[in-house]
């Protein structure tokens, strides 16, 4: 592109930079970047010096306004009369919801010359309950009609190669999608946020090789992160996810208000190309996987090297430790170890370790592991839910000790030889680690688990806690052991943060 037509729009001013090219004006510019939020401009205002460009070819137009007739029908017409635009991005000036009128009468505006229309951070549909405004942007009546009717395309967008459109409250359905294909012969690539159902997308195949012959890319997505959410429509984002489980390599849900568990297993189980999954969120009872989801089906994400994730394994009850167990404590004169079930009370605890059993081998699996960070869901004696400091993952940390029937499964970890960094649940000072875990445990760390260099044994920033008192607690003989038989490894978090904070 010639740069002496070029003209851009300065968001923290309303005036017009032109190049330094003396011979450029405001009727030749080719490429407009316009973003006035910030600045006194309204839309109106600020398509009337985008009308300015008679040659614009490249339009990035941000901060648009949607919320009234007058103003989607003065873009309307602005865009109309842009006969050379060929690059057309549109993005509110907030994230904002809009109707699908707005949607269909911008894209009837778009020239015939267009070969590109990206929606950007733009929604049709409800927030919150809130309805999209409806807008008869046809009649010729309402706000801005007095200039006349809006003189839509009829014919299609010969040209147009690539479609991002926006996003769509409950899912796009057929017959949206069937339209937009109508309009689209040339697509080449093309971005569908979310379909309505599962048999939308079989729809769409058919549709894009029965009418866009040179489809190239369907748009789908590498990296997911969403800070805040809450997950009101679980079976949506389902079928959103459902589209990019060839290519999704990272998600992450930040501060997560709630997340339902049959979302966590649709990623767990569909996601192939996942290498790193984060869930963090502000109470662990409402952003949890379930033991049951979590072993129903295979896991797909075979090549997981970050897993953040907080299941529900049935430890309802806050644990005691009685005297006698403590006596009994590795380390104290237990049996033998054992690594199988053996026996156990009852036939609902064998079903409750079996499944247990189920879900360690599917994560001593994951050979490519860097990070596992698992937290486990408790509640107290009164409903109150723990912190995941207070609880421990059950049986998993330990070998088992066949004298007392306590099952273990630490070997079925045994292929995690990438792993560096083990946290969450796996507090080296809870009841059921002090009654479980020991000299046994540590040694077998050292020998199947080479790259360790943080463990989450002891309160966080403990290595930072200079000793002051003969009332300091006291680092456990197998912790020293593992200390000096793996120099410089970390067995605290570094910066004191709440339960729910990501622990990086």
């Amino acid at each position: 592109m010639d740069i002496r037509h070029r003209q851009f729009f300065n968001s923290t001013s309303s005036s017009f930079s032109a190049s330094s090219s003396s011979s450029s004006s405001s009727t030749t510019a080719s490429s407009i970047n316009m973003d006035h939020r910030g600045t006194a401009l309204s839309t109106p205002q600020a398509c009337w010096l985008i009308s300015l460009s008679t040659r614009l070819t490249h339009l990035c137009f941000h901060g648009v306004e949607l919320d009234s007739e007058l103003v989607v029908r003065v873009i309307c017409r602005t865009i109309s009369q842009l006969h050379r635009l060929k690059h057309l991005e549109l993005s509110p000036r907030h994230n904002q919801e809009t109707s699908f009128q707005v949607y269909r009468a911008i894209f009837l505006s778009c020239p015939p010359s267009l070969e590109s229309l990206i929606y950007s951070n733009l929604d049709i549909g409800d927030r919150a309950g809130v309805p999209a405004v409806e807008m008869d942007l046809l009649s010729n009546h309402g706000d801005g009609w007095a200039q006349g009717v809006l003189l839509l395309r009829e014919t299609p967008l010969e040209h147009l190669k690539t479609l991002v459109l926006p996003g769509m409250r409950l899912g796009y359905k057929t017959e949206a999608i069937d339209w937009v294909v109508e309009q689209c012969p040339a697509l080449e690539a093309f971005d569908v946020p979310c379909f309505a159902n599962a048999s939308v997308g079989d729809a769409v195949s058919s549709l894009l090789q029965e009418r866009c012959p040179n489809i190239r890319h369907l748009s789908q997505l590498e990296t997911f992160y969403f800070k805040g959410y809450t997950d009101e429509w679980p079976l949506q984002l389902e079928l959103a996810f459902s589209r990019h489980t060839e290519t999704l390599r990272e998600i992450r849900f930040m501060l997560c208000r709630r997340i339902n568990s049959s979302t966590l297993k649709t990623i767990l189980t569909s996601c192939q190309a996942l290498v790193h999954l984060e869930i963090q969120g502000t109470h662990l009872s409402n952003i949890h996987l379930s033991l049951e989801d979590a072993i129903d089906s295979e896991w797909a994400c075979h090549n997981l090297e970050n897993l953040h994730i907080a299941i529900d394994m049935g430890q309802h009850e806050e644990p005691t430790l009685s005297a006698s167990q403590i006596r009994k404590a590795p380390g104290t004169g237990g049996g033998p170890m054992i690594q199988t079930l053996d026996e156990v009370a009852n036939e609902d605890e064998l079903v409750y370790w079996e499944s247990l059993e189920t879900l360690y081998r599917i994560i001593g699996s994951l050979t490519r592991l860097t990070v596992l960070n698992l937290k486990v869901l408790a509640f107290d004696s009164r409903g109150k839910e723990l912190d995941y400091t207070s609880t421990t993952i059950p049986g998993l940390l330990t070998l088992g000790d066949g004298a007392h029937h306590r099952p273990g499964f630490l070997s079925l970890l045994c292929n995690l030889t990438y792993l560096r960094e083990l946290r969450g649940a796996v507090r080296a000072d809870t009841p059921e680690s002090i009654l479980t875990m020991g000299q046994n445990e540590v040694e077998w760390m050292v020998d199947h688990w080479p790259s360790l260099d943080l463990v989450e044994f002891l309160p966080t920033g403990h290595e930072n806690k200079a000793i002051v008192s003969s009332t300091e607690e006291v680092i456990p003989p197998h912790i020293r052991w593992l200390q000096q038989h793996r120099p410089g490894i970390r067995l605290s978090l570094r910066a004191e943060a709440p339960s729910f904070a990501p622990t990086f």
